[in-house]
């Protein structure tokens, strides 16, 4: 509009009417057509009403609850705006100022900014709701709109086709069989279904299928027998499985290669993580100067975000959570950069490393051994098998028991051993020193 009130001026400036209006037009057009509007977004502005006629029409609809003030919001928008054209044949993206409509945070419970989640249109006009709880980054959101929205299994004819499938994703199986009619296909339909339910800490796994019926067999260096099963993983750790199919095997087989044995705790991924119902083996590190993504295996750890002296813990802890990783969660967190997490498990909170635990019920528990492999284990069976001694937080015990008045007075540590443990009943007084009563 500026650009076409300047040659609308200009030319009546000069005298000439009905030239100012055509330069006026000429003007617009080299702006709508050569121009690019630098303001112009792929990702919608959803209002009540226009969120109302969108659920109507797609039956995926990606949405970000923001807020004008957060940085992290700004950054999360940028990176939508680079992968919407990548998605929006698919589904439809749109952003949700707050601020200008706090109802709509009511109605869908938004409880911190920025939030992603994306709606999924099941039978009749139930939807569900996926809430993206990583880091912000264009692959891992790509990653998680991909493995969303893609179909159980994903048909493959040519070799070219599994390579641009299965790169870039965090977690890809690959199955190649005979045809679709095999029982070993069945299987691992079975398996896919199942593990298409998002679990704790595990990234989308997607499947994918070639039948060799089907497939252009010249495409493939190796496409194998043409009667012979077998399943292969390609992050975050290659392995293969031979046929034919049983359901357990196959599922622990994935399980095993496709999901990380330690994970970083992070604000994007801490609500989730503590929802889990498993106990936790927590180790505090310092100076992790950004998130640890690909996995802790010794032949994928690459990225120098640890301090050296800080590799043989999390390297340790890597190989016990291998063993253990079906019956506990092993995190591992910037101790620094979060000094009240270690506090909270009795630990000074500038030893490092160091290990803690918690287990279903919220007790919480301090390793006090020198950390090795094996002390770690010792430490991981005692925890599933209730054997450790709980902290509590406590004043310092003393050499012997206090009395006031022949009345003993109790610490926190102290309340175990005199108070639970005994087999006489026991009356106790609890107070706050401050209270005048």
């Amino acid at each position: 509009p500026g650009a076409c009130l300047h040659a609308l001026r200009w030319g009546f400036m000069q005298g000439h009417k009905a030239r100012a209006h055509m330069w006026a037009l000429w003007v617009a057009l080299l702006h709508c057509v050569w121009i690019p509007n630098a303001e112009a977004s792929p990702v919608s502005s959803f209002t009540p009403e226009s969120l109302h006629v969108t659920f109507r029409k797609h039956d995926f609809v990606l949405v970000h609850f923001s807020v004008p003030e957060c940085e992290s919001a700004k950054q999360l928008a940028l990176v939508l705006d680079k992968i919407a054209p990548s998605f929006e044949a698919r589904m439809a993206l749109g952003t949700v100022d707050c601020v200008a409509h706090p109802k709509l945070a009511d109605t869908h419970k938004i409880k911190a900014f920025p939030t992603l989640r994306l709606f999924k249109k099941q039978a009749g006009d139930l939807w569900k709701e996926s809430d993206f709880t990583q880091a912000f980054t264009e692959r891992k959101i790509r990653h998680f709109l991909t493995a969303e929205t893609a179909p159980l299994v994903t048909i493959l004819k040519t070799e070219a086709e599994v390579v641009a499938w299965a790169k870039g994703l965090d977690a890809a199986v690959i199955g190649f069989f005979p045809d679709n009619g095999v029982p070993d296909y069945a299987v691992f339909e079975e398996i896919a279904q199942e593990l298409n339910q998002k679990l704790p800490h595990m990234p989308d796994v997607l499947f994918a299928a070639v039948f060799r019926r089907f497939a252009d067999a010249g495409s493939f260096s190796n496409l194998g027998p043409p009667t012979s099963v077998h399943v292969a993983t390609f992050h975050p750790v290659p392995a293969q499985i031979e046929g034919p199919l049983v359901a357990d095997t196959l599922r622990t087989f994935v399980l095993d290669h496709t999901r990380n044995a330690v994970h970083e705790v992070t604000p994007e991924n801490y609500h989730q993580i503590i929802e889990a119902d498993l106990p936790i083996v927590w180790l505090f590190v310092n100076h992790v100067t950004d998130s640890i993504d690909d996995g802790l295996a010794e032949g994928f750890f690459s990225r120098a975000d640890v301090l050296q002296s800080q590799l043989p813990a999390l390297l340790i802890l890597e190989r016990v959570a291998q063993r253990y990783r079906h019956v506990a969660n092993f995190l591992f967190l910037d101790g620094e950069e979060y000094p009240t997490m270690p506090s909270l498990f009795g630990l000074p909170g500038d030893v490092f490393p160091a290990v803690a635990a918690e287990d279903n019920r919220g007790q919480r528990f301090k390793m006090q051994d020198q950390l090795t492999e094996g002390t770690l284990e010792q430490f991981v069976v005692g925890l599933i098998n209730n054997l450790l001694h709980p902290h509590v937080r406590t004043d310092p015990v003393g050499g012997v028991p206090h009395y006031e008045d022949g009345v003993l007075v109790v610490t926190g540590e102290t309340m175990h051993t005199h108070v639970l443990q005994p087999s006489v009943d026991v009356l106790i007084q609890f107070h706050a020193p401050w209270c005048g009563h």
